[in-house]
């Protein structure tokens, strides 16, 4: 069980020591897309646009999680984002039969 972290201020260099519960770890914020530059499209700091059904700017195309650009990343609006775009592909594929 976690009781405390070590947290440093990076601007003093000072470390303090917070009591607490649990924590959440997050790992980083740099999406790794580069190989769908200039297939889709991206924004500047390389998250996939799409629309509301998770369509990107390519036709038969979805993106899920937190490759996509959005308020919020987490497990939550990732697991959603799949069962979004997994009804969206089903969709779109039964389209083309």
């Amino acid at each position: 069980m976690v009781q405390s972290v070590l947290v440093k201020n990076v601007k003093t260099g000072e470390i303090s020591e917070m009591k607490t519960e649990g924590v959440f770890l997050f790992v980083g914020l740099s999406p790794r897309t580069q190989f769908l530059k200039g297939l889709i499209k991206l924004d500047e700091a390389g998250y996939i646009l799409t629309n509301e059904s998770c369509e990107t700017s390519m036709k038969g195309i979805f993106a899920a999680g937190d490759c996509r650009k959005k308020l919020l990343r987490q497990i939550a609006t990732a697991v959603g984002d799949g069962a979004i775009a997994a009804f969206a592909a089903e969709k779109f594929l039964e389209g083309r039969e």
